[in-house]
């Protein structure tokens, strides 16, 4: 039996916002962002890509 999948055709990483306390939430998920880039991996038939948040693929 296949399925369809529900992940959206593109996706964006969150942009992040400076607070001067920890947010929490447990209905919420949160991404670590250390230094560099936002970027999001995708693949697709054994091959990986690399997108900015504004689309841009980055592989290579």
């Amino acid at each position: 039996m296949s399925r369809t999948s529900t992940v959206p055709k593109r996706l964006q990483p969150m942009l992040a916002t400076l607070r001067d306390a920890p947010f929490e939430d447990p209905g919420w998920i949160f991404e670590d962002k250390f230094d560099g880039f936002r970027m999001v991996a995708e693949i697709r038939s054994g091959k990986v890509a690399l997108y900015s948040r504004n689309g841009k693929a980055n592989t290579g």
